[in-house]
């Protein structure tokens, strides 16, 4: 599916161990194995084909983006891209964990930073409750439940609800096709498929669920244990305990920091977590400048 959006084929290659495309081998972690197991390819339709399979005939367009696409996709799965080189890498957020930085501490750049190291924590960012919700009515399976956080370490007045849209997809493939009335025929059906290996493929029936795979429940167990709010809440109606959730935001705000890009080519290739703010000061043509914020919040 990726590599039909690839806004620029002749520049740049699509490249997704998770999602199986121009793939190397899966990382032996969690969700890399939940994802082996739950399908072998991500599959689009427009949803009118889904909510009406007999019609006479099937849509014949259906026009988006390849950014629209890639939101879709970090929602769900929990996934984040990198451009590395001449390559587009899509991959779960846990891959790209642990990636080194540019540590502003040394040449050429620590002078640039000199008295500029102060962080407050920002406990008034976390949220409660993180709501997740599709662009259609689904079944409880897809539904899912908010994922809860300790409101001790929240501002419960302040930011008490993040909430997360998959907008213009639906994933309850069943529902739709039993319930035309209940379902937009606009936008876009998602599945979780099987090559059968003669050229055609098959949904996922994860807990007995049609395309159970790509239900909040599922989604949240399998890929939404990395890069939370906290490291303890409550996911599917179970709570946690320490060190269940992998890793999470660290909730500092930093001082603001202005480096210049002429020290350096390395900021294309770069990863700035929620926690960094960077102001890059680009030299640009005939000595003027112009200033790119890179901040990595979603």
């Amino acid at each position: 599916m990726l590599e039909y959006f690839n806004p620029c084929p002749d520049d740049y290659t699509i490249q997704s161990d998770f999602f199986r495309v121009n793939a190397g081998a899966l990382p032996s972690t969690d969700p890399y194995n939940a994802a082996a197991d739950g399908f072998d390819q991500i599959a689009v339709w427009q949803k009118s084909d889904v909510v009406r399979p007999n019609a006479n005939y099937n849509a014949q367009k259906g026009i988006t983006t390849f950014e629209k696409l890639i939101a879709w996709l970090r929602t769900m799965f929990n996934a984040e891209w990198k451009v590395e080189g001449s390559i587009i890498r899509i991959e779960h957020l846990s891959y790209f964990e642990g990636s080194e930085g540019l540590d502003l501490t040394l040449p050429p750049y620590d002078d640039q930073i000199e008295n500029k190291t102060s962080y407050q924590y920002n406990n008034a960012a976390k949220p409660h409750f993180e709501r997740f919700s599709w662009m259609d009515k689904v079944t409880a399976h897809f539904e899912g439940d908010p994922i809860i956080y300790d409101n001790a370490c929240s501002d419960k007045e302040k930011n008490s609800e993040q909430f997360y849209r998959v907008d213009e997809v639906s994933t309850d493939i069943a529902f739709m096709s039993d319930n035309e009335e209940d379902v937009s025929l606009l936008g876009f059906a998602m599945a979780a498929v099987y090559d059968n290996g003669s050229g055609g493929y098959y949904i996922n029936t994860d807990d007995g669920f049609v395309n159970g795979h790509l239900g909040w429940t599922n989604l949240h167990d399998n890929y939404y244990r990395h890069g939370r709010p906290q490291l303890t809440g409550n996911m599917n109606g179970v709570p946690s305990r320490t060190g269940t959730f992998e890793s999470a935001f660290t909730w500092s705000k930093e001082q603001e920091i202005g480096i210049s890009a002429k020290k350096s080519s390395n900021f294309a290739s770069m990863k700035f977590f929620p926690s960094t703010f960077l102001r890059v000061i680009d030299p640009g043509l005939n000595g003027e400048h112009a200033e790119r914020n890179l901040d990595g919040a979603r």
